[in-house]
């Protein structure tokens, strides 16, 4: 038989309860301020990486500029040292709303105002291969 001396309850206190909310939210305020120093870090490693090759990045985008112009004037397609540069005509694209003008166009020419035309200007692209 069990007797009330053989049960240990371990009474805490409203005080002991406190103490422990206290002490976990100081340990998640000092977790999250950990990463938050640490997402600053990465930022400012970041921005300073950026701003050493801001320079670089904006001749590349210059060189690039004017090899996509030259190709475009060429209409060629080329690889060379590791660059390809692909030239594409323009064109006219149509879209319609195929669900609700299937069959219907040919027997009625009125909602041929339901297309959409626009016109695709020349372009090329360039990728560095691997």
């Amino acid at each position: 038989m069990i007797t009330k001396g053989d049960i240990i309850v371990p009474w805490r206190t409203l005080a002991d309860i406190e103490r422990d909310v206290e002490e976990i939210t100081k340990m998640d305020q000092q977790q999250d301020q950990g990463k938050l120093e640490q997402l600053e870090q990465l930022m400012a490693e970041y921005r300073a990486m950026h701003d050493e090759t801001a320079d670089i990045i904006a001749q590349l985008n210059d060189k690039k500029a004017q090899v996509a112009a030259l190709a475009k004037e060429l209409q060629i397609t080329h690889e060379h040292g590791g660059i390809k540069v692909t030239y594409r005509d323009g064109y006219t694209r149509r879209s319609v709303n195929v669900d609700q003008l299937t069959g219907y166009a040919a027997a009625h020419p009125e909602v041929m105002r339901f297309i959409k035309e626009s016109k695709v200007r020349p372009s090329a692209s360039i990728k560095v291969l691997r």
